[in-house]
């Protein structure tokens, strides 16, 4: 399943997330990436490390799980 993000405004959390599901969510990402999947490039890039890279920088690098969830937290508008 690709993961699915915008630049453009940040994603609004669910009426009652869960940590599970915030959890799955991030290995999706963490996934996609692995995979070769540039869905997850999106969400990646507001990462500081990955801002101005090409999605094919981004596939090629590495990636933990801790960026994958500061990369989901980002997206939900949190900024740390």
């Amino acid at each position: 399943m690709p993961f699915d993000s915008t630049q453009d405004s940040p994603r609004s959390l669910p009426a009652a997330p869960t940590i599970e599901a915030l959890k799955k969510q991030a290995k999706q990402i963490l996934k996609a990436h692995k995979n070769g999947d540039v869905s997850c490039c999106a969400a990646l890039k507001l990462l500081h490390r990955f801002k101005g890279k090409s999605d094919a920088e981004i596939i090629n690098s590495a990636l933990k799980l801790s960026d994958a969830q500061f990369a989901l937290a980002m997206d939900y508008g949190f900024a740390s």
